[in-house]
């Protein structure tokens, strides 16, 4: 990984925008983030082609999607954030939390699924940050930089006992 990583640095001297980022280089920022990948996942999955060119300028254009959401909303404060049940039975690792938005990105051909909506529910009870607690998350966010489409709701809409429910259920699945 670290020979694809000097081959990238090589590559992107004097691009400054992802979109103008040479066909080569994001080759290997594909391969460097399934190691990203593996570490969070555990297993290792290399590239094993390199992607079309059509193919390529839809990762460029979510990536570029992507910075323009975080300009727009603010750059997160934690990545990969953990959330898990008192004993750790029920667990996952988050998105993004912004200062006040918890993130769950999806960049999917489907649209927002209840699926979806639980997790980041689940997220936000179960949620472990020593940089932001649930007091100050105001929104929760599904963001899919392939359509450019975020759905959010605020915190204050929603019921109370909703989230009691999650969180009861959550530490109920945990002692199974």
């Amino acid at each position: 990984m670290e020979k694809d990583i000097l081959k990238y640095k090589k590559l992107i001297v004097g691009t400054d925008n992802i979109l103008d980022l040479a066909d080569k280089a994001f080759y290997l920022i594909l391969k460097i983030s399934a190691w990203e990948e593996a570490f969070r996942c555990g297993k290792y999955y290399p590239i094993k082609e390199n992607p079309s060119e059509q193919a390529i300028q839809q990762y460029k254009l979510m990536i570029a999607r992507t910075e323009n959401f975080f300009k727009c909303f603010g750059q997160p404060a934690e990545i990969g954030y953990l959330a898990y049940s008192g004993n750790r039975q029920v667990h996952g690792d988050g998105d993004y939390l912004l200062p006040q938005i918890l993130v769950d990105m999806k960049a999917s051909r489907n649209m927002i699924t209840a699926n979806w909506v639980r997790r980041l529910l689940l997220y936000y009870v179960l949620l472990k940050s020593n940089k932001i607690n649930t007091d100050e998350i105001k929104k929760l966010m599904i963001f899919n930089p392939r359509y450019d489409q975020i759905a959010y709701v605020n915190v204050s809409d929603i019921d109370y006992s909703v989230l009691d429910f999650v969180l009861d259920q959550a530490e109920y699945v945990s002692k199974l």
